[in-house]
C-alpha cells in the first residue's frame, strides 16, 4: 500500500465515533435538502448569480465542511506527533496529500449531493474545500490566537458583498486565501507539535469523544469544565444527584453546548445576511439532533464512572442504577431542548424573522419525543468500534425523522388533529418501553466499555 493510500486510510478512520456522525450528517443534510423545504424564497436572487435556495446549499456545505475538516485535523495532529513528521519529508507530504484528497473528494461529493446547479457556477466547487481547509485550523492552531484569527477568514471575505463586490471576486479571494493557507501548512508555519510516542489508549478514546461532541480534544474540554466546575462546585457538592453529574459532563449539565450551537447559529445568520434568517427552522432541524446524540455519546462514555457506586442499587442487572441514568438523561436532555427552543424562539423574536411557527413547533416536538423514545436502545450499542448494527441503527434514527418532518412540513394542519397526536404520542410510549427493556436487559459490564 502507497504512503498515500495509508494516510487516507488512517485520516478516515482516525475517530470511529466521529466518522460514524460525519456521515450520518452528510447523508441527513443531503435528504433534507433534496426533500424538505420550509421556505418560499426558492426563486428570488440573494446577490448576483446566486438564488437563496444556492445560498442555502453553501450554508450547508459550510456546516458539513467545518465538521469534516476538525475530524480530519484530528486525525492529522495525531499523525504529526510521530517522530517521521520532524525528518521525513515523504511523511509529511504523504499525510497532508491524504488530506487534500479526502478532503476534495468528499466536498466534490456534497456539492453534486447538495445542489446540482452549482456545479456550474465559477469555481463553486473550491469552496467546500475552502471550508474544510480553514475550519481544520481550529485544531491544527498551534494556539488560540491562531485559531481565532485564521479559522473565520472565509466568512470575513463573505462581508465584501455589502460592499457591491461580486460574487467570482469573493470567491476568488477565497480560494487565493485557501492557496496561502495550505503552503503554510506544506512549510508547517504557525504550528508546533510535540513528539509523543506511546499513547495512551484512554486519552484517545477521550479525544475522540471530545472532538465528536464539541470539536475540541480532551484536554481543552476539560480546562473548559474544570472552570465551569469551579463555578458551580458548591451547587455539585451540595446536590442530592450525584449521578446526574457522573454521567453528565459540566459543559452539558449546564447546558453550555446548547448554547454553543446557539451562538454558532446566530453567528453564521449575522455574517451571511438578512435573507438566511429565513432558515431557521432548518438550522432547528440540524441541531436538535445534534445536541441529543452528542449528549447520548458523551453519557455513554462517562458511565465507567458508575462502576464504584453500582453495588448500593438493585433490582436484577442493575436495573434501578439503570432508571437512575435514564432519569438524569431525561431531565437533562429536556432541560437542554428547553434552552435552545427558548433561544431559537428569542432569536425568531429579536430579528423580527417570518416563519411558519406552528409547523417549527411541530417540526421541534416530534424530533424531541422520537429521539427520548429511542435513545435508551442507542446506549446499548458500542460508539468507539464500527459495526454495521450502528451504522443501520443511525440511518434508521436519521431516515425516521425526516420521514416524520417531511409529512409534517406537508400537513401541519393535519398533524395537529387529535387522532394523530395521539396515535404519534402511543408510538413513541410503545418505542419507549420497548427500548428501555432492551436498555435493561443489556449487561451492565457492556455499559461500562465505550
Amino acid at each position: 500500500m502507497s504512503p498515500i493510500n495509508q494516510s487516507i486510510k488512517y485520516l478516515l478512520l482516525n475517530s470511529k465515533v466521529y466518522l460514524i456522525i460525519l456521515v450520518v450528517f452528510i447523508i441527513s443534510i443531503m435528504i433534507i435538502e433534496r426533500g424538505l423545504n420550509l421556505n418560499t424564497l426558492e426563486s428570488k436572487p440573494f446577490i448576483s448569480g446566486l438564488s437563496v435556495s444556492d445560498l442555502r446549499s453553501i450554508t450547508l456545505f459550510f456546516c458539513a465542511s467545518v465538521f469534516l475538516g476538525v475530524y480530519l485535523a484530528g486525525g492529522l495532529v495525531n499523525l504529526k506527533k510521530n517522530y517521521l513528521w520532524k525528518i521525513s519529508k515523504k511523511y509529511k507530504n504523504s499525510l497532508l496529500h491524504g488530506f487534500f484528497i479526502i478532503t476534495f473528494i468528499v466536498n466534490a461529493i456534497l456539492v453534486v449531493g447538495l445542489n446540482p446547479s452549482l456545479v456550474n457556477a465559477k469555481l463553486m466547487l473550491l469552496l467546500p474545500l475552502c471550508f474544510t481547509v480553514f475550519a481544520s485550523q481550529m485544531v491544527l492552531g498551534k494556539n488560540l490566537l491562531v485559531k481565532v484569527l485564521v479559522t473565520p477568514i472565509p466568512l470575513f471575505i463573505a462581508q465584501l458583498y455589502r460592499f457591491n463586490v461580486s460574487l467570482d471576486a469573493i470567491v476568488m479571494l477565497t480560494v487565493l486565501a485557501t492557496a496561502i493557507l495550505i503552503y503554510t501548512m506544506y512549510k508547517n508555519l504557525f504550528y508546533q507539535f510535540g513528539v509523543h510516542l506511546n499513547i495512551n489508549e484512554n486519552k484517545n478514546n477521550a479525544n475522540l469523544v471530545a472532538y465528536a461532541t464539541t470539536g475540541l480534544n480532551a484536554s481543552q474540554l476539560n480546562n473548559i469544565n474544570y472552570h465551569v466546575g469551579l463555578i458551580v462546585a458548591k451547587w455539585i457538592t451540595g446536590s442530592r444527584r450525584v449521578l446526574d453529574w457522573a454521567i453528565l459532563m459540566p459543559h452539558t449539565r449546564t447546558t453550555l453546548i446548547t448554547l454553543f450551537y446557539v451562538v454558532l447559529m446566530l453567528a453564521t445568520m449575522v455574517l451571511t445576511g438578512d435573507k438566511v434568517k429565513s432558515q431557521v427552522p432548518l438550522f432547528t432541524v440540524f441541531f436538535l439532533p445534534m445536541i441529543i446524540i452528542g449528549t447520548l455519546i458523551e453519557s455513554r462514555n462517562l458511565f465507567r464512572q458508575t462502576r464504584t457506586v453500582a453495588h448500593v442499587f438493585t433490582g436484577k442487572n442493575h436495573r434501578q442504577l439503570k432508571n437512575k441514568m435514564l432519569f438524569a438523561l431525561d431531565k437533562n436532555i429536556a432541560v437542554n431542548i428547553m434552552v435552545f427552543l427558548a433561544c431559537i424562539l428569542l432569536t425568531i423574536h429579536f430579528f423580527s424573522i417570518t416563519v411558519a411557527l406552528q409547523t417549527m413547533l411541530l417540526t421541534f416536538v416530534a424530533i424531541t419525543f422520537i429521539s427520548l423514545s429511542i435513545y435508551p436502545y442507542l446506549l446499548c450499542l458500542n460508539w468507539v468500534n464500527l459495526s454495521a448494527l450502528l451504522i443501520g441503527s443511525m440511518f434508521i434514527y436519521i431516515s425516521g425523522l425526516y420521514k416524520v418532518i417531511k409529512w409534517i412540513a406537508s400537513n401541519p394542519e393535519l398533524a395537529m388533529t387529535l387522532p394523530y397526536l395521539a396515535s404519534f404520542i402511543m408510538v413513541c410510549l410503545t418505542l419507549r418501553i420497548l427500548t428501555q427493556y432492551i436498555f435493561w436487559q443489556r449487561k451492565f459490564e457492556a455499559l461500562l466499555k465505550m
